[in-house]
């Protein structure tokens, strides 16, 4: 299928690394061909990923539930509304909407390790790195530690997974300093 070859796997990076200082142009060339792949949700998929790397949640929260709504039990289009809802959880200011959402984001990502977790380290990473954000805005004592503690823990499920996998060990790295005080 000629849209799993442009929108499979590993696209998400190739777009963003292309298109990085310039997003209109990557958005005018997703909107040159969306008629052709409008029922395609990697199609989807990678518009939204796109969006979110560059931090325009809505409208990577409007792509990503399109292509959910096309392929609902598809593993990367969950791993990426996990990441999407992690990161609504580290922009929010208020707790009443922040805690739901983490807990909503995280539970989504887990599921993910629990059935592809050998597949991909990438959700191992998101959980990780966005564990890192969100303590760095808002959390304080006992709370604090036992988020640490998880994210360390999943984190090093990924890394026995996947050894030599930079983006895993980097994350460990930023949680352990996170941990011991040291950043954050």
């Amino acid at each position: 299928m000629l849209a799993q070859t442009c929108f499979g796997p590993g696209t998400r990076s190739c777009v963003f690394e292309r298109f990085q200082n310039n997003i209109d142009d990557a958005r005018a060339i997703f909107d040159s061909i969306k008629e052709s792949f409008d029922d395609d949700p990697h199609f989807w998929l990678q518009r939204g990923s796109l969006e979110l790397e560059y931090g325009e949640l809505s409208l990577a929260g409007t792509y990503l539930l399109a292509a959910e709504s096309l392929a609902p039990d598809d593993w990367m289009i969950q791993t990426s509304k996990g990441y999407w809802t992690l990161k609504r959880a580290c922009v929010s200011s208020d707790p009443k909407e922040r805690d739901p959402l983490w807990k909503e984001g995280e539970g989504i990502l887990r599921d993910v390790v629990t059935t592809h977790g050998g597949d991909t380290y990438y959700p191992y990473q998101i959980i990780g790195s966005q564990t890192v954000a969100f303590l760095r805005a808002v959390r304080t004592g006992k709370q604090r530690q036992t988020m640490i503690q998880s994210a360390i823990q999943i984190v090093a499920d990924g890394l026995a997974r996947f050894p030599k996998n930079r983006d895993l060990l980097a994350v460990a790295q930023r949680l352990e300093r996170v941990r011991v005080g040291l950043d954050g």
